[in-house]
């Protein structure tokens, strides 16, 4: 019994069970929190909106962001997607000149272009063998789309998995 009350004295004095009651509402508090129901969650955007309300965030000076967006008339001018490797980095190049500082594509561009010149000239039937050297010859699409990428700030898109799905191809160029 005399060990329980040096202890109880030692606790009161070192820790007191003040701070042991706001250390378990701590707790507590953050646990709600990470655990995030409906009614705190309702709670916080409220709060969030109402703190808005009353002291909104000032507008800063616009930024110069703009969005080219390949929407539908962009597909009915130009043709269905995917387009030419070719035509993307066209737009890449014309953006740069126009100034931009920073080109992003939410588009993942996994497989070699289908429309390079030497699979046209394999798959193109009734060509003389002059006109397949020539197609051969030329560049590939995403050797023209990477030179692109090279000269200007280019952010690409990216997909993942946990395991490797494929082989790389090498045949791709690198940027």
């Amino acid at each position: 019994m005399k060990r329980l009350r040096v202890l109880r004295r030692w606790f009161t004095r070192r820790i007191g069970f003040d701070r042991l009651l706001c250390l378990a509402l701590l707790i507590g508090f953050a646990a709600l929190r990470v655990a995030d129901p409906a009614p705190v969650e309702e709670i916080r955007v409220r709060t969030f909106d109402f703190f808005q309300r009353i002291d909104p965030r000032e507008k800063k000076t616009p930024s110069p962001v703009t969005i080219v967006d390949i929407d539908d008339k962009s597909l009915e001018k130009i043709g269905q997607w995917p387009w030419p490797r070719t035509r993307i980095a066209d737009l890449i190049t014309e953006l740069t000149r126009l100034g931009a500082i920073v080109i992003a594509f939410d588009v993942v561009f996994s497989e070699p272009d289908r429309l390079n010149p030497a699979d046209a000239a394999d798959t193109f039937r009734n060509l003389d063998e002059d006109t397949r050297a020539k197609l051969r010859a030329l560049p590939s699409n995403d050797q023209i789309f990477a030179d692109a990428i090279r000269a200007s700030r280019v952010v690409l898109g990216e997909s993942g998995a946990a395991e490797e799905l494929a082989t790389l191809d090498k045949t791709l160029p690198v940027t």
